[in-house]
């Protein structure tokens, strides 16, 4: 059975069933229309779900309600785009705590009191990328990400959408060191486990090692191009000079690729 009844603005519909609330309609021209849903027998409905409409077809919303009558808590909102937003805590004091976007799979989490929730990490609809962010709610920065299954890490400095590549680390314990902003990022350095390390130059995406300094305190100069480096002279512990022209696959020890990846936002 329906009944009407105006509130405010609003036409407000009543659906009963044996004097049981069912749905609430509240409908306006130009505003849109609230559709309220409830369960439970007759003086304990509770409710469980709100169909939000708008002037857009874009802006409509479901949310989603748990919890007895008097109580009931916010638990989800799920948009027009299916995108999903769920929340933990009583009844207005809801707070958002995961985040699922439905044009990539990306799955975000956050942490803190209603209002002020901030973004810890996201993680990739494949589960292969993990990133971590740091600052206050609203301005929180990329610092982080761990690609799996090769476990290579990346890390960046900058505020929040200027984040650049500092540096990559690698699972066999090598290191890379970056200068340039966002997108114009430029490998530097590459430090390896054994304690070796070389001084790169280039534009990005073509720097060449130019020289490599190695634990033992030898030093080996290089030219060519990137993946072309050959050695031409070698600085010796005891003060000698040596002229090279050696295999530059022996020399570089390097097998890690140079960039990897970075559109998980």
């Amino acid at each position: 059975m329906y009944t009407n009844a105006e509130a405010g603005y609003y036409t407000v519909h009543y659906a009963m069933d044996d004097d049981r609330m069912l749905r609430q309609e509240y409908r306006e021209g130009t505003l849109g229309s609230l559709d309220v849903h409830y369960e439970g027998p007759k003086h304990q409905e509770r409710m469980v779900r709100k169909d939000q409409g708008f002037r857009t077809e874009k802006s409509a919303k479901t949310l989603l309600y748990e919890g007895p009558r008097g109580e009931e808590r916010k638990v989800s909102i799920e948009f027009h785009d299916g995108s999903i937003v769920y929340f933990s805590g009583s009844k207005g004091q809801e707070a958002k705590v995961r985040r699922v976007q439905a044009s990539n799979g990306l799955v975000e989490y956050f942490d803190g009191p209603k209002g002020f929730e901030k973004l810890l990490y996201a993680v990739s609809a494949d589960g292969k990328r993990t990133t971590y962010f740091e600052g206050y709610p609203g301005h929180e920065r990329k610092v982080r990400r761990v690609f799996m299954p090769c476990h290579t890490q990346q890390f960046f400095e900058g505020p929040k959408g200027e984040e650049r590549l500092a540096r990559k680390l690698f699972a066999s314990g090598t290191m890379y060191w970056l200068e340039g902003a966002k997108d114009q990022e430029r490998i530097v350095r590459k430090v390896y486990p054994n304690g070796n390390f070389c001084h790169v130059e280039g534009p990005r995406t073509q720097e060449r090692v130019t020289r490599k300094f190695f634990a033992s305190g030898e030093v080996v100069d290089y030219t060519g191009n990137k993946d072309r480096e050959r050695p031409v002279r070698r600085f010796n512990v005891d003060g000698t000079v040596e002229r090279m022209n050696s295999d530059y696959e022996a020399e570089l020890e390097d097998t890690e690729d140079d960039y990897l990846s970075d559109d998980v936002e």
